[in-house]
C-alpha cells in the first residue's frame, strides 16, 4: 500500500475502531448485567405449597373413607376437592425457573388426570375409580415433593426441606 492509499483508508479504520470499542463496551455491559445472581424462586414457591397441605390431608381422609365400608358416601366430594386443588395450584402462577415450572406443571397434570379418573359419584364403579384416582394423585404429588427436595438440596439451602406428605394416622 502506498502512503496516499493508506491516508484514504484512515477515516474508515478510525470508524471501525470506534465501532469495535462500542461493541466491546456493550458486550461487557451485557455480561455484567446478565451474570447477576438469580432470585430465589424455590423458597417462596415451597412456602406457598406448604399452605396447601390441607388438600393433601383431605385427600388422605377420602382415601380412608373409600377403604371403609359404609363411609364411601363421604368421599363423593373427591372430584370437587381435586378441582379446588388444581385451581389453587393454577393460582400460584407459572414459575420462571424451568425446573420449578416443570414440577408445577406435573402437579397440575396429575390433578387433571385424577379428576378424570375419579369418575362420577353416582356411577356403580365410583369406589374403585376414586381409589385409583386418589392413589395416582398421591403417588404423583409425592414424586413431585421428592423432586422439589432434590432441588432444595441442590441449591444448598441450610434449613431442612419443609414439605412432607402428611403421615398416615
Amino acid at each position: 500500500l502506498g502512503w496516499g492509499q493508506l491516508q484514504s483508508e484512515m477515516p474508515y479504520l478510525k470508524r471501525r475502531e470506534r465501532t469495535m470499542k462500542r461493541l466491546g463496551i456493550l458486550m461487557l455491559a451485557c455480561l455484567v448485567w446478565g451474570c447477576g445472581e438469580r432470585a430465589d424462586e424455590l423458597g417462596p414457591y415451597i412456602e406457598k405449597l406448604k399452605g396447601m397441605q390441607q388438600y393433601n390431608e383431605t385427600l388422605l381422609s377420602f382415601k380412608e373413607y373409600l377403604k371403609t365400608e359404609g363411609m364411601t358416601d363421604k368421599a363423593k366430594g373427591l372430584s370437587q376437592l381435586l378441582k379446588d386443588y388444581q385451581a389453587a395450584i393454577a393460582a400460584l402462577g407459572t414459575p420462571e425457573d424451568k425446573h420449578i415450572r416443570a414440577l408445577h406443571n406435573e402437579m397440575a397434570r396429575a390433578l387433571k388426570e385424577g379428576i378424570r379418573k375419579a369418575g362420577e359419584p353416582d356411577s356403580p364403579t365410583f369406589v374403585p375409580s376414586a381409589q385409583k384416582a386418589v392413589r395416582y394423585v398421591e403417588e404423583e404429588i409425592m414424586t413431585v415433593y421428592n423432586n422439589f427436595e432434590r432441588l432444595w438440596e441442590k441449591e444448598g439451602k441450610a434449613e431442612p426441606f419443609p414439605l412432607k406428605w402428611p403421615p398416615k394416622e
